[in-house]
């Protein structure tokens, strides 16, 4: 796991707060914060609770028919300062699956930990606006997680790691929202 701060200028970070919390942006209610497509039967860890969350899809290349799917991806993507931070951050070029989660103050327990696919990627994770719902990270040892690590939400912080990695949202419990823009990424283009 790396941590990188204030790797895009203030000004951008800025930007990027106010387009995502803005209240004509438009967000998606998802019935979980893993995916509404999971059944609860192979639920990775269904002891944890989960809630729903709003999502704003970007990328998603494994959806052949609708890969590009907002019609502010280049804004962002100029705001990230997208060429500049693959570079920066050595990260890989090809974007399987891009989307932002908002996230409300209604629960305070660990969301689910889980890996967000059961191929090899890299996850980058950037943090819209400053929040006190850290991203967990687990081990699984005899069918238990186990705490292994967290990082607290900063505007202009990006975390990247292996997403062969479990991990978890928290909700804000201190700020209304916790907003973040999700990135799965490879080195290889994904048929």
């Amino acid at each position: 796991m790396k941590i990188f701060d204030d790797v895009i200028s203030e000004q951008n970070q800025i930007t990027l707060e106010k387009l995502f919390l803005d209240e004509s942006f438009v967000w998606v209610l998802n019935s979980s914060t893993i995916g509404e497509d999971v059944p609860l039967e192979y639920h990775p860890a269904p002891d944890y609770p989960d809630t729903p969350q709003l999502v704003h899809s970007f990328i998603d290349a494994d959806d052949k028919a609708n890969t590009f799917r907002s019609p502010v991806l280049n804004y962002v993507m100029a705001h990230l300062e997208w060429e500049n931070l693959i570079e920066k951050l050595s990260l890989p070029k090809y974007i399987i699956r891009m989307k932002a989660n908002l996230l409300l103050s209604l629960q305070q327990k660990n969301h689910p930990p889980h890996m967000d696919y059961d191929r090899p990627h890299m996850v980058m994770i950037y943090y819209v606006k400053d929040s006190d719902g850290p991203t967990k990270f687990f081990k699984k040892e005899d069918g238990k997680y186990i705490l292994t690590d967290e990082v607290m939400p900063k505007r202009g912080r990006c975390l990247v790691f292996d997403g062969n990695t479990y991990h978890a949202s928290t909700a804000p419990t201190n700020y209304d929202t916790r907003c973040v823009i999700n990135f799965n990424l490879s080195d290889y283009q994904h048929e």
